[in-house]
């Protein structure tokens, strides 16, 4: 599987970052290409979490996807797969800074799924994870973005 991952710090805690993100709703403020996001399970935070929401899949469109919160530690880790739709694993990692200042570093690790072993392989390194590249670096940006803004309002 094809994998991208980028780091944003942050200021603000570790708790105020995985909260914002725990409540899973809240994917669809930052993240580029979900949209239609909603609950399936009668949990909204938490281990076993599952939601559905259309992706804007690159070569392919907008696709209706479900995921699952497969693994869930108080502010340390959130991991996200797919249960329908192309198979994809999206894991966030907090980690509190060290110094004077709040900050918190986010890693966001994205695995994917090429469709088709060689040839998709080929596609992937001519167009496909360069999209995906992109919407993650932007993803993380937006997500320090928006956490930065709450806290400044908050």
């Amino acid at each position: 599987m094809p994998t991208i991952a980028r780091s944003v710090d942050i200021a603000v805690s570790a708790e105020q970052a995985f909260e914002f993100m725990a409540a899973i709703g809240n994917l669809s403020k930052f993240h580029e290409g979900i949209s239609d996001l909603h609950l399936l399970s009668d949990k909204d935070r938490g281990l076993g979490l599952q939601f559905g929401c259309k992706v804007d899949v690159p070569r392919k469109g907008l696709l209706d996807c479900e995921y699952e919160v497969t693994d869930f530690i108080d502010y340390i880790l959130l991991v996200i797969k797919t249960t329908s739709g192309p198979k994809s694993t999206g894991i966030w990692h907090f980690a509190r800074m060290a110094g004077m200042n709040i900050k918190t570093r986010i890693t966001y690790t994205l695995s994917y799924q090429v469709p088709v072993p060689i040839i998709g392989q080929i596609i992937d390194l001519l167009f496909v994870r360069r999209i995906w590249t992109e919407r993650v670096e932007k993803t993380m940006q937006n997500l320090k973005d928006v956490l930065e803004k709450e806290k400044k309002a908050g």
